[in-house]
């Protein structure tokens, strides 16, 4: 594993351990940003925010809308799957591409509630709450 990725890791746990924290008021600058906390980047989470459909009992497909541009590079870099107790489960990291970014994870446990994180390399971390899996 390079040493970028181990920082993201490092970075994405400890932010999903700030995100499970009680909410108060809005930051600034949230280590992770939503629909409606999107920190300084104001009408960023239409782009940025991961997109989730459920392709099976036990399968999501994740996208996000973002159109890469190449200069200067502006991209997502990585889709995180994580459970709300602050365990990754599976990640998908991406060089630059003008394709837009698409995964797809088993979700282990469909009963139960799971996060999904986009990374963009300028605008940070992007998250959004997977509600429990229909059958």
């Amino acid at each position: 594993m390079r040493i970028s990725q181990q920082i993201f890791i490092f970075l994405a746990a400890s932010a999903l351990l700030l995100c499970q924290e009680k909410q108060g008021p809005r930051e600034k600058n949230p280590e992770f940003k939503t629909e409606l906390n999107e920190g300084p980047y104001k009408g960023a989470s239409k782009d940025h925010l991961p997109r989730v459909v459920q392709i099976s009992d036990n399968e999501i497909e994740v996208s996000v809308p973002l159109v890469a541009q190449k200069n200067p590079p502006h991209f997502i870099e990585a889709i995180v799957l994580a459970t709300t107790s602050k365990i990754e489960i599976d990640s998908k990291h991406f060089n630059f591409s003008l394709n837009a970014p698409l995964v797809k994870f088993k979700v282990p446990e469909p009963e139960k509630s799971y996060l999904v994180i986009s990374k963009c390399n300028q605008h940070d971390m992007w998250l959004v709450n997977v509600a429990p899996l229909s059958h």
